[in-house]
């Protein structure tokens, strides 16, 4: 079994659930298929199980996820690291969509851990702290700051 834990975003999550082919999509179900060491934070969980058309397909995805560790935040401190982050990308011009990004990668900094991801925002918090991506993003991606809102 690899020993190397690989921590996984909603993004990820529903590539392999869609099937789509992606490179995250393969690495995901590479991962499953041979019982690779995954962890999901627990806002993942939510996200995923939130956008299940019915009760059974929660029920057969949460079957699925708790097959694998599930990282649930125990602390402040993890909270604060989201913050910190969110703050930390904003003064570097750019805005993090959703604060359950911020708190999943701080859950993947605290431990360590690379994380598997197929969202935009991973790329900036990478850029601008210490968080390692899975799948590195494409180098053809845009590294230059949004224009910056006037009430900033």
């Amino acid at each position: 079994m690899d020993r190397v834990v690989v921590i996984v975003d909603t993004s990820a999550w529903v590539e392999y659930l869609r099937a789509t082919g992606s490179p995250t999509h393969l690495a995901l179900r590479s991962r499953v298929q041979e019982g690779k060491s995954i962890a999901t934070p627990a806002p993942v969980v939510s996200e995923l199980l939130s956008g299940s058309p019915s009760e059974l397909e929660a029920a057969n995805l949460l079957q699925l996820l708790t097959r694998f560790e599930i990282l649930i935040p125990d602390s402040l401190r993890d909270y604060q690291g989201a913050a910190r982050i969110y703050r930390v990308c904003r003064r570097a011009g750019f805005k993090i969509r959703s604060t359950v990004d911020c708190l999943v990668a701080a859950a993947a900094l605290e431990n360590r851990r690379p994380l598997l991801a197929l969202n935009h925002d991973f790329t900036v918090i990478a850029q601008h702290t210490e968080l390692e991506l899975a799948i590195p993003p494409d180098p053809g991606e845009p590294k230059k700051p949004p224009r910056r809102w006037s009430g900033e």
